[in-house]
């Protein structure tokens, strides 16, 4: 109980925080500069001064003015361009959400911003151990917690494939690694990594003494996936939130003017209620857990998760907190992507416009324009699909990414879904298969051959 009392009731570095905060904003506002660029794309409705409204929001955030007051905005922001209007995508909004409002309660601007320059006063506000831990143990434990149950279940990440095959998969991968693809000593290894790292989070979260485990793997996995897929921001963004687990002794080096004021103890809800707050959060993520994890979904029957009761609190904590199911490079995501697309200028011969010339991503498919073509490519070839969804949403780009003057050839290539069992060379067999003709799409009409 001693160590646990330290954990929580310890002090922490003040630049921690106020480095957590400027690695969300930045992260965020790159996100609402590419949600205003590519508004076209956004399902439900959309409002561009409520959109620059949080953009602004979200600089102040970084810069940390008046933050106490711009972080309930940037929260409140988040939630209405991300949640209500329907912006969700994938797994990084989630993240925006509900540490964006953790933070609202945890003092972040005593150093490294506008209001630390501003404040003449000599006594601050101190951080404890436990916002660290607060922020980790919701932010990231429940996230890895919920997504074991599904690795559990998974043949592909139980036989060490979780890393090799998403990377292998032409539209998955981006190409980067594509030279390390034949080695299985090294990606089968980082496969059980992934899996023990996740199943393990939890319980290093409370040994603080070896932090320094967590926070290697979980910096290498999150940059090699920043690397390895179109999912750029993400990986970068929980790349940075692995500093919180650096030793305050680094910052102190690395930041080591003296400071013209005293830190105090807070008089802080985080630290007197700290029990209750966890627990709060830990009942709300049990909702979505009990509903579709594997393992964990037969426990309640249909009648009770279809009871108002328990819909209610499901949906309000998906849509103010952001807590959701976590299944990542599931098994059924391959199991049906046995195709892949391009787009070829007809004057050209290039194909340059969001995939390479094989049908591997380029950088501008990043994160949310990646997710939303993948969840149509994972249902399968299927011309019906490929005609009404998948050839609209390329139309909708081609103006962003391509030239809506250009005559395009959208050409697809099938092949069979490798077996789930480490192979040499699959992503070059698949490379050899030839591209065939569907259609042309000329001043943004789409002509079936």
């Amino acid at each position: 109980m001693k160590s646990i009392s330290r954990l929580f009731n310890e002090n922490v570095s003040p630049y921690k925080l106020a480095l957590l905060r400027i690695s969300l904003g930045i992260s965020v506002l790159a996100e609402y500069v590419l949600l205003i660029y590519q508004r076209s794309w956004i399902d439900g409705f959309y409002y561009p001064f409520l959109m620059v409204f949080g953009l602004i929001a979200t600089i102040l955030f970084i810069i940390g003015y008046k933050t106490k007051i711009v972080s309930v905005l940037n929260y409140a922001f988040i939630f209405i361009n991300f949640s209500f209007l329907g912006a969700w995508e994938y797994h990084l909004d989630y993240a925006f959400l509900i540490i964006s409002f953790l933070l609202i309660f945890l003092n972040t601007s005593e150093v490294l911003s506008v209001d630390s320059k501003l404040n003449k006063k000599s006594i601050r506000v101190r951080n404890k151990y436990f916002h660290i831990f607060l922020v980790m143990f919701v932010g990231l434990a429940f996230v890895y917690l919920d997504s074991i149950l599904y690795k559990f279940s998974s043949g592909t990440w139980m036989n060490g494939l979780g890393m090799w095959y998403p990377a292998m998969m032409p539209y998955f991968g981006n190409g980067n690694i594509d030279f390390l693809l034949n080695s299985s000593a090294l990606l089968i290894p980082l496969g059980f990594l992934t899996v023990f790292f996740e199943l393990s989070f939890f319980i290093f979260l409370f040994l603080r003494k070896f932090w320094f485990v967590p926070f290697v793997i979980g910096l290498g996995l999150h940059i090699g996936i920043a690397v390895t897929f179109t999912i750029v921001n993400f990986g970068l963004f929980f790349s940075s939130v692995f500093i919180v687990f650096i030793p305050d002794s680094f910052f102190d080096n690395i930041f080591s003017k003296k400071t013209n004021f005293e830190l105090v103890d807070p008089e802080n809800i985080c630290v007197k209620k700290s029990c209750l707050i966890v627990l709060f959060f830990s009942v709300l993520q049990l909702f979505p857990t009990l509903t579709q994890s594997p393992f964990a979904k037969e426990l309640l029957s249909d009648d009770v998760k279809k009871s108002f009761l328990f819909k209610l609190p499901r949906a309000g904590a998906y849509h103010f907190f952001g807590i959701t199911n976590h299944p990542v490079f599931m098994d059924n995501h391959f199991r049906s992507s046995n195709y892949v697309w391009r787009l070829v200028d007809e004057k050209t011969g290039k194909s340059d416009v969001l995939v390479n010339e094989d049908g591997s991503p380029l950088f501008e498919m990043n994160g949310r324009v990646w997710c939303r073509f993948l969840k149509i490519m994972i249902k399968g070839y299927n011309e019906s699909i490929l005609d009404q969804t998948l050839i609209s949403n390329l139309i909708k780009a081609i103006p962003l990414y391509g030239d809506k003057n250009t005559k395009y050839s959208f050409q697809v290539k099938r092949y069979r879904v490798p077996e789930k069992k480490f192979q040499t060379n699959t992503r070059e067999k698949i490379n050899e298969i030839p591209w065939e003709n569907y259609g042309t799409i000329e001043n943004l009409v789409f002509n079936k051959l």
